[in-house]
């Protein structure tokens, strides 16, 4: 399967991927959406997407980079 530039895939997050070399000279740009469950608990443990936010560990991530997106 060939990927043309525009393209789009949507997979499970424990699948690993990779792309090709970019020959073009343009910027690649990639956009990430990951779901949790909304009574998830935050651990505390140390993060790139939670670092610096603030939150407080044992408590559900109440921080508005993570909005329940549906009841």
């Amino acid at each position: 399967m060939a990927f043309e530039p525009g393209d789009a895939t949507i997979h499970e997050s424990g699948t690993l991927h990779t792309a090709g070399p970019n020959h073009t000279g343009d910027d690649r740009w990639a956009w990430t959406v990951c779901y949790i469950d909304a009574d998830a608990i935050y651990t505390g443990a140390a993060h790139p997407v939670t670092d610096g936010l603030g939150m407080t560990p044992s408590r559900p991530f109440e921080h508005e980079r993570f909005p329940v997106v549906g009841d």
